[in-house]
């Protein structure tokens, strides 16, 4: 069978089988890579519209959710931030009034 293959596949083989010396399993998965890759990175005609509304809509929703992920971010460190903050001016200010009297 080997015999009845193409040239570019034979070179495949050698390639991720042989000359590597690796298992069935790493050149399984080196083909899986590569079929995932060309796969996502293939790109055909799209024979489709985008039109004004459809992409203000789409760049809105984009943009919330960023804003969305980046708030929610800003938000949990900000608060906890915050009452530190309150909590060391709080103790500052009592022990400066304590001096004082």
């Amino acid at each position: 069978m080997y015999k009845m293959l193409s040239g570019c596949r034979k070179t495949i083989l050698n390639t991720f089988h042989h000359a590597h010396n690796v298992s069935n399993e790493t050149a399984v998965m080196r083909y899986l890579v590569i079929f995932i890759i060309t796969f996502f990175f293939y790109t055909g005609d799209a024979a489709a519209y985008v039109g004004p509304g459809l992409g203000l809509g789409v760049f809105g929703a984009l943009f919330g959710a960023i804003t969305t992920v980046i708030l929610a971010i800003i938000g949990l460190f900000w608060y906890p931030l915050k009452r530190l903050y309150r909590s060391i001016r709080s103790k500052l200010t009592h022990s400066v009034s304590d001096d004082d009297s």
